[in-house]
């Protein structure tokens, strides 16, 4: 069930983003089905990104890690990124940074053999939002 919610993600972020959207950010809004805005991609934001995979605390323990409600921000990284920590290492060229008002947010990748990684980490997201220009709703 978690693969097919994931996959369905990422065909939509595939479908609905034209080639060029390649070096934008992405936001994802749950809810609505569809990506809400696309801002072009900027060395803060990689920055900003890369910190949340420095501070990854822990898997994310819970069955189901895409809400119903809430955003996904896509960010590529070009170039690919190494991660090393207890639990995966891989090179990942885009990282999902799931937001939702109720919850701590969750990163989550994919390896090199195309396998979700979901974890918690300690980052304030409030930043990537501002250098987004986005305010989500009831966030």
């Amino acid at each position: 069930m978690i693969r097919a919610i994931l996959l369905s993600i990422c065909i939509l972020f595939g479908i609905m983003s034209p080639v060029s959207a390649a070096g934008q950010v992405e936001i994802f809004d749950l809810s609505k089905e569809q990506v809400v805005k696309r801002v072009p991609m900027q060395p803060e934001m990689r920055r900003e990104a890369l910190s949340y995979i420095k501070e990854i605390t822990a898997v994310y323990p819970n069955v189901k890690p895409i809400p119903r409600k809430g955003y996904i921000i896509r960010v590529p990284l070009q170039p690919p990124a190494a991660v090393e920590n207890s639990w995966v290492k891989t090179r990942i060229d885009e990282v999902f940074i799931i937001s939702s008002g109720d919850a701590p947010p969750v990163l989550f990748f994919f390896n090199e053999k195309n396998q979700p990684y979901f974890f918690l980490f300690n980052g304030d997201v409030q930043k990537l939002w501002q250098l987004l220009q986005f305010q989500p709703a009831g966030e």
